[in-house]
């Protein structure tokens, strides 16, 4: 599976978490890969899925497989 969405310097603003619901809308499956710029990479990694309400599949260094509920 391709890496969908890449998370950098600003982290899940806004813009990033709408487009990341979008997407696990229309796919059901999404892999999202949180690139050395983005601050604050393990605590976003750990909280992504509670944020958009979504099930963790997997998760390997800073690269978590989401799956919509």
């Amino acid at each position: 599976m391709p890496i969908t969405i890449n998370v950098g310097k600003t982290g899940l603003s806004d813009t990033v978490l709408e487009e990341i619901k979008r997407q696990l809308e229309r796919h059901g499956t999404l892999k999202v890969k949180f690139l050395p710029s983005c601050e604050n990479r393990k605590e976003l990694v750990a909280s992504l899925a509670d944020r958009i309400g979504a099930k963790k599949v997997h998760n390997v260094g800073f690269v978590v497989v989401l799956e919509k509920l």
